[in-house]
């Protein structure tokens, strides 16, 4: 037996990526929140795109500041991350409901989050705004994995312990690699 799903909900099925915590702001100015609709655009040279709700703070602040940081989460800041994705950053200081705490990034204005595995630092290339969404494209220009959660150009989501957004509050954590022959 097979359940039919609503076409808007059909992203559930494919949504497969680590939560990320996207940073945005300048330096006066900051932002958190979850942006599962992140994914990478082009390896060489390295752009990723983030579907971004329009008007909400990340998008104003993508759009002002032309950066943002996407960073990688795990297990650890679930109750963060469900927090930030419920929660307006034009009504609550979520770094300061959370706990979450920022440190200087290396090449962009955004400050990344000290909790994050990894971290990829970003600048707006072009925003492609669609009913309902914006689409951020932006180049790569810094990087940085905990060296433990990354071996043999790949990501241990297993070790790392990292979030997959399902609906709602419900995440899944990775616990055992397949590898094809």
């Amino acid at each position: 037996m097979r359940k039919v799903l609503p076409p808007p909900e059909s992203y559930h099925l494919i949504n497969p990526g680590p939560c990320c915590l996207i940073t945005s702001g300048d330096r006066i100015r900051k932002n958190v929140a979850p942006i599962n609709w992140t994914m990478p655009l082009l390896d060489d040279p390295a752009w990723v795109v983030s579907a971004v709700e329009p008007g909400i703070q990340t998008d104003l602040f993508i759009r002002s500041s032309k950066e943002f940081v996407i960073n990688v989460m795990t297990e650890r800041q679930a109750d963060a991350i469900f927090f930030c994705g419920t929660h307006s950053g034009k009504s609550v200081d979520k770094f300061k409901a959370t706990g979450l705490r920022t440190v200087p990034s290396v090449k962009v204005k955004p400050p990344r989050l000290a909790a994050a595995v990894a971290h990829i630092e970003c600048r707006l290339q072009r925003t492609i705004r669609l009913k309902g969404i914006h689409l951020h494209m932006a180049k790569v220009v810094h990087a940085e994995v905990e060296s433990r959660f990354y071996r043999h150009g790949r990501l241990l989501a297993e070790r790392a312990r990292t979030l997959h957004h399902t609906s709602g509050p419900f995440f899944v954590v990775p616990q055992r690699v397949v590898k094809a022959r």
